[in-house]
């Protein structure tokens, strides 16, 4: 799967759009596949799969926290990496590939703005680190 770049979808439907570039690294684990009836839809009888991962890991390189990289958000001063620390709230993560074919997973989440099970620093050298884990194996990311 060649990946042209990953959105982080948050909790209030805001999507910061990340280039693949920026990508320093990536893991999701624990992925899960869900059959799946939406509510409300009677006049169909569709039912979809939704993936959901238990844990996700990815830092995103310090290049990327520039106001023009994040036009999608509310606020369109706010830095990305300022959003992403501000709540703690990624919801779904969407990988799309250079065919523009589209795969979301659905993030373990543990409340209702805020996800407990996320923990997220900018590290010494200015890249943003994003673990959202079940388990708690990264406490020390306070």
């Amino acid at each position: 799967m060649k990946i042209k770049e990953i959105h982080l979808v948050f909790e209030n439907c805001e999507v910061l759009k990340i280039p693949y570039i920026f990508v320093k690294s990536f893991r999701l684990d624990h992925i899960t596949d869900s059959i799946i009836r939406w509510n409300g839809d009677l006049e169909n009888d569709n039912f979809g799969v939704a993936k959901f991962a238990n844990s996700a890991l990815f830092q995103i390189d310090k290049s990327f926290n520039v106001v023009d990289n994040a036009p999608t958000l509310l606020d369109k001063k706010q830095l990305p990496f300022d959003r992403m620390q501000q709540y703690n709230d990624i919801s779904t993560v969407c990988l799309i590939d250079i065919d523009r074919n589209e795969t979301e997973y659905y993030m373990n989440y543990d409340g209702l703005e805020i996800n407990k099970l996320q923990k997220t620093k900018v590290l010494d050298n200015g890249d943003i680190f994003v673990c959202i884990n079940k388990n708690k194996v990264f406490d020390s990311l306070k």
